[in-house]
C-alpha cells in the first residue's frame, strides 16, 4: 500500500512538473515576441538598438533577460552597459531590474554627470491593467485612467551618494516621468560638494541643504550619517526633499 502511494505521488508530481515546464516555455517564448514586438514599434518610430540582447532564460524560476548596448532615439542615446530584468511579467508579479554599472543618458543639453547614474536596482509591480502599447497616445490614456508604477524598493548609487527607499511613479500633463519616494540617504555632504563644483547647487544653496540634512540626520546601524527625506521628480527635475538634485532628461515617447 505505501509502496502505490509513493508512485501514486511521484506520478502526480510528474505530471505537474510537465505542466509547469511547458507553461514556462510557452510564456518565456510569449515574452520574447512581445520584446520583438516592442522594438520593431520603436524601430518603426526611429529607435536603434546597437547592442545585444540575451534569450529569455531561468527555468524554472523568474524569466529572466538582458540587454548590453545603446538605445539611440531621434533626440537623445540611452547607454546601458548591462540591464538585466527578471520576473513573471504578469500584471500584479514583481519585476526585477537591475543595471549595476549604471545607466547614461546623452542629450544634447545635459553633460553626463546630469544625466547618469553610476548604479540602480529596482523591484517594481507590473500595473494591472497594463497599456496597450509604449506610445504617447495609449500611454496618455493609461496616465488619465490613474495609471501608475508601484516601486517596492529602490537603491541608487551617484558618486558618494547613496539612496534607498520606495513609492510610486506615474507621468504628468506633459507626458513625462513624475515620483513620489520617502528614501533613507546616506553620503550626501560628499555629493554637495561635488555639486557645488560642478556649479550645478550654488554655494548658498548648498550651505543650506547641508545645515538641513546635517539637523536630519542620525547615525545608522554602521554608525553613518543617514536622513530620511522625500525624493522626488517634478517637471523633469530630481529633488532630494527641497535640493536640487540634477535635471532628468525629457522622455520622447513613439507616436
Amino acid at each position: 500500500m505505501k509502496k502505490k502511494f509513493i508512485l501514486a505521488s511521484l506520478l502526480i508530481l510528474g505530471i505537474f512538473g510537465l505542466l509547469y515546464t511547458g507553461l514556462w516555455q510557452f510564456w518565456a517564448r510569449q515574452v520574447e515576441a512581445q520584446l520583438l514586438d516592442l522594438r520593431a514599434d520603436l524601430t518603426a518610430q526611429g529607435t536603434s538598438f546597437e547592442g545585444t540582447f540575451s534569450r529569455v532564460s531561468g527555468f524554472p524560476g523568474p524569466l529572466r533577460f538582458s540587454f548590453s548596448g545603446v538605445v539611440v532615439a531621434p533626440s537623445q542615446a540611452l547607454h546601458l552597459p548591462h540591464l538585466s530584468v527578471s520576473g513573471f511579467f504578469l500584471p500584479g508579479t514583481a519585476l526585477h531590474i537591475d543595471m549595476p554599472q549604471g545607466v547614461r543618458v546623452h542629450t544634447p543639453d545635459l553633460d553626463e554627470f546630469s544625466s547618469s547614474l553610476d548604479a540602480l536596482a529596482l523591484t517594481a509591480v507590473v500595473p494591472s491593467p497594463l497599456p496597450e502599447t509604449f506610445t504617447a497616445r495609449d500611454l496618455s490614456r493609461w496616465k488619465d485612467a490613474g495609471g501608475k508604477i508601484v516601486i517596492k524598493d529602490i537603491a541608487l548609487r551617484k558618486t558618494s551618494l547613496s539612496v534607498k527607499g520606495s513609492g510610486d511613479l506615474a507621468l504628468d500633463d506633459r507626458m513625462q516621468p513624475i515620483m513620489t519616494l520617502p528614501v533613507t540617504m546616506t553620503g550626501y555632504t560628499e555629493f554637495l560638494v561635488e555639486l557645488q563644483t560642478r556649479k550645478i547647487t550654488d554655494s548658498k544653496q548648498a550651505l543650506i541643504a547641508g545645515a538641513v540634512l546635517g539637523a536630519l540626520a542620525k547615525p545608522n546601524a554602521d554608525n553613518v550619517p543617514e536622513v530620511a527625506i522625500n525624493l522626488s521628480i517634478q517637471k523633469s527635475t530630481l529633488y532630494a526633499g527641497p535640493i536640487r538634485v540634477f535635471d532628468i532628461p525629457p522622455v520622447f515617447w513613439p507616436e
